[in-house]
């Protein structure tokens, strides 16, 4: 797999360099290290401004096989040379914009945060209503987690503390592998907590708010497995706060700053079910706290939103044309 994996890179550069060939363009923009030495190419034989958009910590992400010595220090000295090589080097928060500035030796990486756009929240809408399309009965709480349905994002830390939420229920709307999916069952199954279990989705993003404002809290587990996720800012958070949502998420610095300088939730251990279990039941013991709490998310939805980001990413392109 690795090696097809590497094929399949090298089928995608050779296509994309010839579709291009002929073509100019004022900016090339790499999302993420794997795109960047074509961009790189591109820019330099079309004269183009060359943009690095490192979408998170990439040499330090989550990965199922880890980089060999050999494979981890090339891909730092590529990675390296074409920072400093780029007319604009940006990245989703502080703290991996100064780590990568300092790693590489340049300036500290500009940040555009990865927040969605805002969308009118349709509350009450029975067709987007978790509790009604999914047949859960409305004395009960639902306990959301958004996005890809993989490993090391905490979901059978967050499953094991249902059993001590005998009143909620955990949907995962989002893309996941059957395989992982069966072992999540039966995780849910060991705990007796399989009924409290569902998988829904994914939906169209236009409409994630829609179904999301209908549960109860938004819940990023996400475990200290590299530091690419130490140092997140998960899209699937920001959509919390768009959604009104009260948020319970791991507490990891990037994380703090939006749930706790916002006031828009609060954080836990993830390696720990029953700190889990307590950070949820603390949000839904009283109705004026989970009031509070989505009021502060809709106030905070005024600082994290990609109209307010895409504003500062076109400012950036602008001033490369002063270069």
């Amino acid at each position: 797999m690795p090696f097809h994996r590497q094929l399949c890179f090298l089928d995608y550069y050779l296509r994309t360099d010839k579709r291009l060939a002929g073509e100019a363009f004022s900016i090339y923009h790499a999302h993420d290290l794997n795109t960047l030495p074509l961009a790189w190419r591109l820019a330099r034989r079309h004269h183009g401004c060359l943009v690095y958009d490192s979408h998170e910590y990439y040499l330090e992400r989550n990965r199922a096989v880890k980089y060999t010595f050999f494979g981890r220090w090339w891909r730092k000295k590529l990675e390296g040379y074409l920072v400093r090589s780029a007319d604009l080097n940006i990245t989703v928060n502080e703290s991996i914009a100064t780590m990568l500035g300092e790693r590489y030796g340049v300036n500290p990486f500009k940040v555009i945060m990865n927040a969605p756009a805002r969308r009118d929240v349709v509350v009450g809408d029975q067709e987007c209503d978790l509790h009604n399309v999914l047949g859960i009965c409305r004395t009960n709480k639902i306990l959301l987690y958004l996005g890809a349905i993989t490993f090391n994002r905490g979901l059978e830390r967050v499953i094991e503390s249902l059993q001590y939420l005998p009143e909620c229920h955990l949907v995962m709307m989002g893309f996941g592998k059957d395989d992982y999916k069966q072992g999540l069952l039966a995780e849910a199954e060991h705990f007796s907590v399989r009924d409290r279990l569902h998988f829904f989705g994914p939906v169209p993003s236009e409409m994630v708010t829609s179904y999301a404002c209908s549960a109860d809290v938004g819940v990023a587990a996400i475990k200290n497995v590299c530091l690419s996720y130490y140092y997140c800012s998960p899209n699937k958070v920001f959509e919390y706060v768009l959604s009104g949502l009260p948020v319970a998420a791991s507490d990891f610095p990037e994380l703090r700053k939006v749930v706790c300088d916002y006031n828009v939730g609060l954080t836990f251990n993830p390696e720990d079910p029953k700190d889990i279990a307590e950070t949820i039941r603390e949000i839904l013991g009283s109705p004026e706290i989970r009031k509070n709490l989505r009021a502060n998310g809709l106030l905070a939805a005024e600082a994290f939103n990609w109209e307010k980001e895409s504003k500062k990413l076109l400012s950036n392109y602008r001033a490369l044309g002063t270069h």
